[in-house]
């Protein structure tokens, strides 16, 4: 949740930016496999 807001929060500044961050990261991948 805390990782979209950060998206949300960088599309403000600079929208090509959060596109990379969001294509980019692996907080979502590593999210999913934590136990």
């Amino acid at each position: 949740e805390a990782h979209n807001e950060v998206l949300s929060l960088v599309g403000y500044i600079d929208k090509d930016v959060a596109g990379w961050l969001g294509q980019s990261s692996r907080v979502p991948e590593l999210l999913r496999a934590r136990p």
